[in-house]
């Protein structure tokens, strides 16, 4: 099978719909122009024209808390499944913010470390039989 013409299929929508097309669009002077390329350059500058509203006042609330948003759905679940392994950077990152409330503005700087965190802990509850 080709890669440029393998099958595409929806599983569940409209009765399993597939087809199969080219991923290839056209070809300029010998160059082929994929149609992931013209998707990627439309998406850009579709985003061009919204970059007014999206670096508006307006938005500015929605996009300050969109981090700890994504990470936080993200904790309820990896929490709930390993909460051994999750505490201790759960209760370093609090006693951090309650000792340190200016860091509150650096919570993407500070995910990295959470995750260093864990994965030392990890390593020794790992070692020590506990996992």
């Amino acid at each position: 099978m080709n890669v440029s013409n393998a099958p595409i299929s929806f599983p569940g929508l409209f009765g399993d719909w597939a087809f199969t097309g080219s991923s290839v669009a056209f070809h300029i002077g010998g160059k082929a122009i994929y149609w992931y390329g013209i998707i990627i350059a439309l998406g850009v500058l579709c985003l061009s024209f919204l970059e007014p509203f999206l670096q508006s006042e307006t938005m500015a609330p929605a996009f300050d808390n969109i981090l700890p948003a994504l990470f936080g759905g993200l904790a309820v679940v990896y929490v709930s499944k390993n909460w051994k392994i999750a505490l201790a950077p759960l209760i370093f990152m609090v006693l951090l913010f309650i000792l340190v409330p200016s860091l509150a503005n650096s919570v993407g700087v500070l995910v990295p470390v959470g995750a260093i965190i864990a994965l030392v802990v990890s390593r020794i509850l790992y070692k020590r039989n506990l996992l």
